[in-house]
This record gives C-alpha cells, sequence and structure tokens, in this order.
C-alpha cells in the first residue's frame, strides 16, 4: 500500500499543477518537502520544530459520531456484531473543546473517518468551527445520502475545500447492492445540486472528490465511470482496491484478475488525465501495509479522534489541556528519541488505516 505520505505528495504536485486554492496547495506542499527530502529523521526534525513554535502541522481526523446509515458490504458496519462494539456521539460542548485542543495547530482537519459524520446532527458546526480557527484545508468524507440541498448550501457558504463522496458502483445495480440503504438517484441528484450551487455562488470550493472501491465484481464497469460521471464537476478521482477488515460480509482478492485491475485503470488514468481531473490510483502491489519509516511519521502527525478515544487512551482531554498532555507524557522527547534514533513502525494498524483518506 502507498504511504500516507507517497500518495499526498502525488495529489499535491497535481493540485500545484493546476493552481488549485492557495490553503490546499499549502498542506500538500508540505508533504512534498518530506518527500522530495526522502528522510525521516528530517521529517521528524520538522515535526518536533513545528511543535515547538506552535506551527501548524497536525492531521486532525475526526469521528464526531460513531454510527452509520448504510450497510456496505466491503465495511465493517456490515456487521452486526461490529455495529454492536461501536456507538457513541459527541455533544456540542465536547466538539468545541476538541476544536479548542487541536485545530489551533490542524493543517488539515478530516470529518468522517471510520464511520458517516452526516448522522451527526451538526456537523456543519465542526467545518465552521476549522474555519473559524483558520485550518487551511477541511475535508468531509460521506457516502452523501443523508446530504441536503440546505447543507450543501451551508458547506459551500462556510468553506469547506473539499467533499468526498464514497461510492462502490458505476451502474445503479452495483452501486446499491455494495451501498445497502442507498439509493443511486440520490447519489447522482448531490452531484447535480453540488454543480448547481457552487456555480450560483460563483465558488471553486469545495473540491469534489469520488473515492471508488473496487472489488473482483465492480472493477469491470469502472471502465465506464466517464460515460456515466464525466459531465459532474469532479476535481479528483481515487480508485483503491477492496481492503480487507476484520467484520466486512464481502470479501474479494483482486489479485485474482489483475491483468484487468492494471488495464481499466490505466484506461481511466489516461481519461481522468484528458479531463484535467486528478486521478489516484493503488497498484495491487501496494494492497497490503508494509513496514516502512514514514510509519513513525504518520503517528507524529496524526490525531484521530472518536467518542471511544481522543487521540490516545490516557489522555483525559475533558479535564486536560493538548499541551499538559503533551509534557506530562514528554511526548517531544519521544520525537526526539525517535529523530536520533529511528525505530520500527509505531502501528503498522494504524498506518495502513490512513494511508489512502488524504
Amino acid at each position: 500500500m502507498q504511504s500516507y505520505y507517497d500518495l499526498a505528495f502525488e495529489y499535491g504536485q497535481s493540485c500545484n499543477k493546476r493552481r488549485i486554492r492557495r490553503g490546499t496547495v499549502n498542506f500538500y506542499e508540505l508533504v512534498r518537502l518530506t518527500k522530495l527530502v526522502n528522510s525521516p529523521r528530517f521529517a521528524l526534525s520538522a515535526v518536533l520544530m513545528a511543535d515547538i513554535l506552535r506551527i501548524r502541522y497536525l492531521v486532525v481526523n475526526l469521528d464526531p459520531i460513531l454510527a452509520c446509515n448504510l450497510r456496505c458490504k466491503m465495511c465493517d458496519f456490515s456487521s452486526s456484531s461490529y455495529r454492536r462494539t461501536m456507538g457513541g456521539r459527541f455533544s456540542e460542548q465536547d466538539i468545541r473543546r476538541i476544536a479548542n485542543q487541536f485545530f489551533p495547530l490542524a493543517r488539515r482537519v478530516q470529518i468522517g473517518c471510520g464511520a458517516e459524520p452526516t448522522t451527526f446532527e451538526k456537523f456543519p458546526l465542526i467545518v465552521e468551527l476549522a474555519k473559524k480557527f483558520s485550518v487551511p484545508h477541511v475535508t468531509l468524507v460521506t457516502n452523501g445520502q443523508l446530504l441536503t440541498r440546505d447543507h450543501l448550501g451551508r458547506l459551500v457558504g462556510l468553506g469547506l475545500d473539499e467533499l468526498i463522496v464514497s461510492m462502490h458502483g458505476v451502474r445503479k445495480k452495483t452501486y446499491e447492492y455494495f451501498m445497502e440503504n442507498a439509493k443511486y438517484e440520490r447519489l447522482m441528484g448531490l452531484l447535480n445540486e453540488l454543480g448547481e450551487i457552487k456555480s450560483s455562488l460563483r465558488s471553486r470550493r469545495p473540491l469534489l472528490r469520488i473515492n471508488y472501491a473496487v472489488n473482483n465484481d465492480n472493477v469491470e464497469e469502472l471502465g465506464d465511470f466517464f460515460k456515466v460521471f464525466g459531465h459532474h464537476p469532479i476535481d479528483v478521482l481515487q480508485i483503491r482496491p477492496i481492503n480487507k477488515k476484520d467484520h466486512q460480509v464481502y470479501t474479494s482478492d483482486l489479485r485474482e484478475v489483475g491483468d484487468k485491475y492494471t488495464r481499466i485503470t490505466n484506461l481511466v488514468r489516461s481519461e481522468a488525465a484528458e479531463r484535467n481531473i486528478v486521478c489516484l490510483i493503488t497498484s495491487l502491489e501496494n494492497i497490503e501495509p508494509s513496514s516502512n519509516a514514514s510509519a513513525s511519521l504518520v503517528e507524529s502527525v496524526l490525531r484521530y479522534i472518536s467518542p471511544q478515544v481522543v487521540w490516545k487512551t490516557d489522555f483525559d482531554w475533558k479535564e486536560e489541556e493538548y499541551r499538559e498532555y503533551c509534557k506530562r507524557t514528554r511526548w517531544r522527547k519521544a520525537i526526539f528519541k525517535s529523530v536520533v534514533r529511528p525505530k520500527e513502525p509505531i502501528s503498522q494498524r494504524m498506518a495502513a488505516r490512513y494511508d489512502i483518506d488524504v
């Protein structure tokens, strides 16, 4: 699997070529620098200096609620046993405290990671707070089924930088089979409404990114993607093979149809380039997470937040300040040790989880 930073670098190069908004480019340019230097020690040193100087460097991935309105067959939420382990939501007061703690140091805030953020009634508040704290890049990851025209208008008005919509089929039958409880017509309506609202408000934001998860049964129709969706204002198309998860009800091994996957994704990449659309494709060789030095770097900048855990299990975030916790746990000393003597990846599982969602 491509590392988080490799993929972000590719995206950053494309964004830079197309001169997409300064705030977006800034985030990916920072990642681009770490790639050009190609030194985990240098990157970790930069993180340490940014923390000392209080320069933005965090990537905050926030699940305000652990629930989903769909039962996608390639997702853990398709399992009833998994759903029983989930649950919980933040209050508005919780969200405001989290924003005060993390957003001032964030370069990027992603709303929605392991669950569906639009099931949280006040999800636009998170965008509002992120922009209040001048976070350069704010993105919402969603299946799109619960987004209304009013939601879209508000998100555009708030300055959401990127809307990432997940889909697992080009045609109606496949889309609704893999995304159980979803309606294909609602997806099409959402894309039309977003284009209309951005046009009426003369807004370039949010960028529209489509995330397409590929398996043995939907890879063929991927070749027709632009025949069906080519008239929508898509800025980024991400194609990634199915991830093996613990509880999903559908599994497949794309390596069984590897030649077909490579042929079709090459065709899609070529057409995307003609349309000036950024195309991110994960190769089959990179499906499995690998031991790489960037895993420690990912953990040094990533802050995953959900109702079950706010970054670290021993962080009493309701009573303790973020800076106090870092000081108490000697966080800077740990980073310094990694600079002096790089260690093995802290958590391959965490690194793999965030490899693609840049």
